[in-house]
């Protein structure tokens, strides 16, 4: 048995110790990948970020958990890598090993050089164990990263700042990774931070969204890229270059206190988006109270100030008494490494154009529905038109007309868990006689089945 040591995994004084890997080169006489250099292999994973050591085994029989765990213990292993043509047939020996350690039996990550159709070269050998040891499953190791180990970049882009995406970041920056998290709007939260309650639970959904917002801001692992787009991609798994396009705020979120000053002196007032055009709000705004960041933002396309390229207002960067606003601030381009990328973008905005909602008097879409009923209750909100700012007698709901583009089994689907999801509280939290006369669903299927067409 050989071994190699490595300097990787001691902790500085003062912050907490990092997890300690150890990686073993198991090798039989007679397996296709006798012909493979370990030496390299070996000298390759002792510069790894987070190994300890390194050994070469080459078992003549069956391992023992008992002397195994001697040398775990030895050397103050938290997690093994296994590296072998076949490494399950050692997992079960090495994953009793750490737990007669005392530590966790699943931290046994296997490295199988028989995987892939990239023969047994000793690039692909690096890049397997490159990714067991940041804890990235062998099937993502598509191709070996660059010669330089320093070239495997652990960091991960997150595209969509929605729940899908803060939990995704929550999950890798809990593991002491670096996290982008690029978000299109001024904030993150996306579309459940509209909803007042989840399916099919009737759960709070902003108990359930805000905490994970707050904590997706507050983690230092967590970098978020609010008024953001990614404009390019380039490089390999592992080593991805990212080009992403950072719109101005035109409001220093260090110094920005949200008192609120600014938008009180706006003149502008235009349709809240948040609020689905039914509310409005200033050219300089928070989009909701829970914000994240909850800073102030300004809207250049409703600011007179941008508007008139200077000549005109600037009322608020006057008011301002922590001059947190710059109304000349600038777009800019910032260039990211990382690993990994991860998409969680929204499908919305789609849907969205393929309604008639606010293009047809009276109707209205999903998230208005949602936006009234959060606001007067599920009782009053049914016998209001958000569109006319009128009350509606008998409402109906429109579940994927025929002319509809999307109309398939999984549009009518989720059209008919919308309903379901709307109808249930609206007849627990209303008596009897203040329901909805009982033709409105008679009324619903009218309109679904009638010849309806959606404005051009």
């Amino acid at each position: 048995m050989s071994k190699v040591e490595a300097s990787a995994g001691r902790s500085e004084a003062g912050k907490p110790a990092a997890q300690r890997v150890g990686v073993y080169l198991l090798q039989d006489a007679g397996s296709a990948s006798a012909g493979l250099d370990l030496q390299r292999v070996a000298e390759f994973a002792a510069h790894l970020p987070g190994v300890c050591v390194v050994r070469t085994l080459r078992p003549s029989g069956a391992l023992h958990p008992e002397q195994l765990a001697g040398e775990l213990r030895r050397d103050e292993l938290d997690a093994v890598v296994l590296a072998a043509e076949h490494p399950g047939f050692y997992q079960a020996a090495f994953a009793r090993a750490l737990e007669l350690t005392g530590h966790d039996g699943e931290q046994v990550r296997l490295a199988p050089f028989g995987e892939g159709r990239d023969g047994h070269s000793v690039e692909r050998a690096n890049a397997l164990i490159a990714a067991a040891v940041q804890g990235i499953p062998f099937t993502f190791a598509a191709a070996p990263p660059a010669s330089s180990p320093a070239s495997f970049c652990a960091a991960t882009l997150v595209i969509g700042g929605g729940v899908a995406g803060i939990q995704a970041s929550l999950e890798i920056a809990g593991s002491g990774n670096k996290v982008y998290l690029v978000e299109r709007a001024g904030t993150i939260g996306g579309r459940m931070a509209m909803f007042d309650k989840t399916f099919p639970t009737l759960d709070c959904a902003a108990c359930i969204l805000t905490p994970k917002m707050v904590a997706a801001g507050q983690n230092p692992n967590i970098e978020i890229l609010a008024l953001s787009e990614v404009e390019q991609v380039t490089g390999s798994a592992g080593a991805f270059k990212v080009k992403v396009l950072k719109r101005a705020r035109r409001v220093d979120a260090s110094a920005c206190v949200a008192c609120g000053d600014c938008a009180r002196f706006c003149p502008v007032t235009v349709p809240s988006e948040f609020d689905m055009g039914i509310a409005t709000r200033k050219g300089i705004f928070i989009p909701f109270p829970q914000a994240v960041p909850n800073t102030y933002m300004i809207d250049p396309e409703d600011c007179l100030w941008v508007q008139s390229e200077g000549k005109k207002c600037g009322a608020c960067a006057r008011k301002c008494t922590q001059n947190a606003i710059h109304l000349d601030a600038r777009d800019e381009a910032i260039e990211l490494e990382v690993g990994n990328i991860i998409v969680h973008r929204s499908r919305a905005r789609r849907h969205r154009r393929r309604t008639a909602s606010g293009r047809t008097p009276g109707v209205c879409c999903f998230y208005m529905v949602v936006t009234v009923k959060s606001w007067f209750g599920y009782d009053d909100s049914l016998r209001f038109r958000p569109t006319r700012r009128q009350d509606a007698r008998s409402p109906g709901t429109l579940q994927s007309a025929p002319q509809f583009p999307s109309a398939s089994p999984p549009a009518a689907a989720l059209c008919q868990s919308v309903r379901t999801r709307t109808n249930p509280s609206r007849r627990r939290r209303t008596s009897p006689a203040e329901r909805p006369p009982a033709s409105a669903p008679a009324r619903s299927a009218a309109i679904a089945g009638s010849n309806f067409q959606i404005p051009k």
